[in-house]
């Protein structure tokens, strides 16, 4: 008789706490650095060949630097 008093007890206090209040919206934070990603990739470097290698066009994939001197 003790334990059914208790479980109705608990139930009832559980019922009366989980009622009445939404739970929060979680709204997620902007990301501080999608503006410095798009800024990193305003270059422009001479390739091997002769041409232009625009730093945006690496934007959205994975890519390796690779920096070299001849000395």
């Amino acid at each position: 008789m003790r334990r059914l008093l208790i479980v109705v007890s608990l139930l009832g206090l559980l019922a009366a706490c989980s009622a009445g209040t939404p739970a929060p919206e979680v709204v997620a934070a902007p990301d501080p650095t999608a503006g410095a990603a798009a800024e990193a990739l305003d270059f422009t470097a001479p390739t091997i060949d002769g041409g232009q290698l625009e730093g945006s066009s690496l934007a959205g994939g994975d890519v390796a630097l690779w920096f070299w001197a001849p000395w």
